[in-house]
């Protein structure tokens, strides 16, 4: 199941469960070298494919806390809160350019975010998906993310920005959106 881009999911199950761990999809189990993993139980790995559904796409486009995952280079998992804007069916994400992240990105473009509902965190959405980077020069994406969740343009304005474009390859709801 191991890729030349592992997805923060498979280093995470690999972290949690050994890096012999692999998942039958036919019955939805996590199973290692030795069967089944104890108290995992019936953990479903087949996650939902695009188009989400209307009620995960109204939550995405609010100005929900978010929080992403990429893979640096030693496998290890990282995670940061960050802000986005849902747009034609793709997460809109923004970078200052000296950030560390956007070279864990560009040598592995796969990545999660998690979305949580303001009102009720019980109620989340994780995608996962591949990322597109662009250089943002003129702060405009940064400016329509930070008015989005601030209702002002981005302060900082001498410092480079990247935006990443995240095309959803699967998604799992909790909550409310329970999937």
């Amino acid at each position: 199941m191991h890729t030349l881009h592992p997805s923060p999911l498979d280093v995470t199950l690999s972290a949690l469960f050994g890096s012999q761990w692999h998942i039958e999809w036919t019955r939805g189990t996590l199973w290692g070298d030795s069967g089944p993993k104890a108290g995992v139980g019936s953990y479903c790995c087949r996650m939902p494919k695009p188009p989400l559904p209307d009620a995960a796409v109204e939550m995405l486009t609010k100005a929900n806390p978010a929080v992403m995952a990429v893979v640096r280079a030693d496998g290890t998992p990282i995670t940061a809160p960050t802000w986005y804007l849902w747009e034609d069916g793709k997460i809109v994400l923004n970078f200052d350019a000296s950030r560390k992240r956007l070279e864990h990105i560009r040598a592995n473009p796969k990545v999660s975010i998690s979305v949580l509902d303001e009102a009720s965190w019980y109620t989340h959405i994780t995608v996962h998906g591949s990322i597109e980077l662009q250089d943002d020069p003129d702060l405009v994406d940064i400016d329509r993310i930070s008015t989005h969740y601030t209702g002002n343009p981005y302060p900082v304005r001498d410092q480079p920005r990247v935006t990443g474009y995240v095309t959803v390859d699967a998604y799992v709801g909790w909550g409310k959106l329970g999937t």
